[in-house]
């Protein structure tokens, strides 16, 4: 267990003290056949029909302090709301992150300085605590778990990259080491498909340090290495993610508006820039690719709307799909946006505004259709999904 005592009076870098340019940062589970019950070969007895998988949301709400629940209808992508639970002893979610086996949650808990362990009750979604709050870095804002379900990382706003190991039985965490330095502020982290790299945005408007870090994770430890010298990226790199084929990482980048694509070698994880191009609003928050990785969403605090592009699947390049030009957001200050597991519909989490919005991907065209919305808690910063790739 990571027993670093926090500091008091380091802050968690608040939208007042930037402005508006800076709102910006602030599995499967089926049961395989067992040859038993099923088609016998012998008057034809039917094959038993697997129940459909539910598929669950979870909501960060900073200012209440808790996690709201709802379950998903994978065909409407309707949310039904399904409770809260409260993440004191911690304070401040800001994001939560669900392990492959849909049986685990974590929460970065940015003013606590900790993370928070739940068990998922596969029926409801309901969360039980598994133990007290673990320690982190100062104010950890983004956290993954890694394709094999053994280790959690975390990025710390005012301090460096936190691993964990996760106990496959419990979900306890323990802590693999000391944590890993990522630049002057790291903002997200993002684990690559195959579990082989990590990706950390860092990003400071007064040093202008601006950069990617990447590194390779040790497959029986979990341990971090460096892979090679950070990348630059616009300023401020609030956001990363990976594409589902493991080729391609998208960064958000708040003061500068825009969005980049990189490549990623598959051998070595090093990152190679394939380019920038605004992201169709002002102050981006989060990026999203779909499953199918052919379009990506990026949602803007500062214009509080939606934009989508289209990816080339051999560069991974990015092209605007103008929608006047970008989907209109119906809540306010837009703070964060998933795409569940079925690639066919985007939730997006509003910080100033009680609920979360539902839209339907065309999965032709990309485009976005509002469906409606779901009450939530106060200040929603972080929304997630269970089954997601």
């Amino acid at each position: 267990m990571n027993t670093k005592k926090p500091t008091p009076s380091r802050c968690i870098m608040s939208v007042a003290t930037w402005g508006l340019a800076l709102l910006a940062m602030s599995g499967f589970t089926g049961c395989a056949d067992s040859g038993q019950g099923g088609d016998t070969g012998q008057g034809g007895v039917a094959s038993p029909v697997a129940p459909p998988i539910q598929h669950y949301a979870y909501v960060a709400n900073q200012t209440d302090d808790a996690l709201s629940i709802y379950k998903i209808d994978t065909t409407t992508g309707k949310l039904e709301a399904n409770g809260s639970v409260s993440v004191l002893p911690g304070n401040g979610p800001t994001l939560v992150a669900v392990d492959p086996s849909n049986r685990f949650a974590y929460v970065a808990n940015s003013g606590s300085h900790n993370v928070s362990a739940y068990l998922i009750n596969t029926m409801t979604g309901a969360l039980t605590p598994i133990g007290a709050p673990v320690g982190a870095g100062l104010n950890p804002t983004s956290l993954k778990v890694d394709p094999t379900g053994r280790f959690l990382y975390v990025a710390n706003q005012h301090g460096g990259v936190s691993a964990f190991r996760i106990d496959s039985n419990t979900g306890v965490l323990t802590s693999i080491g000391p944590d890993v330095a990522a630049g002057v502020m790291p903002l997200s982290v993002a684990v690559e498909p195959t579990g082989r790299f990590v990706y950390v945005t860092s990003g400071d408007p007064v040093a202008s340090a601006n950069n990617i870090h990447a590194f390779s994770i040790d497959a029986i430890t979990g341990v971090l290495t460096p892979v090679g010298i950070p990348v630059p990226a616009p300023a401020i790199p609030v956001n990363i993610t990976v594409d589902p084929s493991g080729k391609f990482a998208y960064v958000a980048s708040g003061v500068s508006s825009s969005v980049t694509a990189f490549a990623i070698n598959n051998t070595t994880g090093a990152l190679t820039l394939v380019g920038t191009l605004p992201a169709g609003g002002s102050a981006p928050r989060a990026v999203a690719v779909e499953s199918s990785g052919r379009f990506a969403y990026v949602v803007n605090v500062g214009s509080n709307d939606v934009s989508i592009f289209s990816i080339d699947a051999i560069t991974g390049t990015l092209s605007p799909i103008p929608v006047n030009p970008v989907v209109a957001a119906p809540g306010t200050d837009a703070r964060f946006l998933t795409v569940d597991a079925t690639g066919k519909f985007v939730y997006v989490a509003y910080f100033n505004s009680p609920y979360v919005s539902t839209f339907s991907i065309n999965t032709v065209t990309g485009k976005l259709t509002h469906l409606g919305t779901e009450p939530t808690g106060t200040g929603s910063v972080g929304i997630t999904v269970t089954n997601a790739l």
